[in-house]
């Protein structure tokens, strides 16, 4: 797999409010990438919108990084996607509103984004972007001094209006040395994202540690568990799962070479979630421990499994690999 890194360039503005932008770079398989973020500087609970926008032809599937990852100091508040059809191409919008809870400095952290070509993958890379964190906290007043005696009226001596000057102008040097020392220097790459089933079942553990069904959240529980199962799917098979509909979806499994029993288990899963997103439908506790089951049983019986010949056993090889490139290439056309 490629690892293709964006390097990024940003523009200081004051007009009221800072604004820091970057620009993104024409990359492989002509895809661009953008980010740009509304402000370089907040205070503890201060929101600031994170955009990354991609511009890929029609023919390639992105798979973007799950909105559940680490961002260090930063805490998301807020995520969505938007499409923007362009003729021969699609722009993708991620939008994540971040805030942070402590007065340390931070950064957003590089993001990977995969690109699905003809089931060959490429990681297209978003640059980190440093953030400063102000605090609010003034001195303390509740000790107020008495007045100070009267002082001797005159010009001050000019000496020390010469080493004032001097000491601010050494001050704005190194300030401005470690400014754009902290810009310019290296930053290592992440390490590539893990394989597809790999990925999916670390997702499904950390999702047994939210415990939504404990606190009641039911709609957050379907939705939650029905991405990690359509990511899965895109990375596994190559195919837009992220942005199917129920309906699509469904059509999708009614064509994918998948062995009957994991056919039947994402179909029961896909039909069984849909009200319970949309539908305001409340299910009982064994049908909602059920939908889990069965999405971790899709995953574990479509693991990618080499046989001593090394071909992949059915419904899990290559062949549906083809049959996902061949469903998405039919759906471009459809559109």
């Amino acid at each position: 797999m490629n690892t293709l890194i964006v390097i990024q360039k940003y523009a200081h503005h004051t007009c009221f409010c800072a604004l820091l932008a970057f620009t993104g770079v024409t990359v492989a398989n002509n895809a661009t990438v953008t980010t740009s973020v509304s402000r370089d500087s907040l205070t503890v609970g201060d929101r600031i919108e994170y955009i990354v926008t991609l511009t890929v032809p029609k023919d390639i599937a992105v798979v973007p990084p799950e909105p559940e990852q680490d961002f260090g100091n930063l805490t998301i508040k807020d995520y969505r996607k938007d499409k923007t059809d362009l003729g021969g191409r699609d722009s993708l919008d991620f939008r994540y509103v971040l805030t942070t809870y402590k007065v340390e400095p931070c950064s957003i952290p590089a993001l990977p984004y995969i690109l699905v070509k003809d089931s060959v993958p490429d990681t297209l890379m978003t640059g980190p972007v440093p953030l400063r964190v102000i605090s609010v906290v003034t001195t303390d007043t509740a000790d107020i001094k008495g007045l100070k005696p009267q002082q001797a009226a005159g010009k001050p001596p000019l000496v020390w209006l010469w080493i004032a000057l001097i000491v601010y102008i050494l001050t704005g040097f190194i300030m401005g040395v470690r400014f754009h020392w902290r810009k310019t220097r290296w930053v290592p790459p992440p390490p590539p994202p893990k394989p597809p089933y790999e990925e999916a079942i670390i997702a499904l553990n950390k999702f047994d540690t939210k415990q939504y069904l404990n606190q009641g959240q039911i709609k957050p529980f379907a939705f939650a568990l029905s991405e990690i199962l359509k990511r899965y799917i895109s990375r596994r098979y190559g195919v837009l799962a992220s942005e199917y509909t129920t309906e699509e979806m469904l059509e999708w499994l009614t064509h994918a070479p998948l062995d009957p029993e994991p056919k039947a288990e994402a179909e029961w899963f896909f039909t069984t979630s849909d009200p319970v997103k949309f539908a305001q439908y409340v299910p009982d506790l064994d049908i909602l421990h059920r939908l889990e089951q069965e999405a971790r049983s899709f995953v574990e019986k479509t693991r990618p499994v080499k046989h001593a010949t090394g071909e992949q056993p059915p419904g899990g090889g290559n062949a549906a690999m083809t049959a996902g490139n061949a469903d998405t290439s039919s759906r471009n056309k459809d559109e």
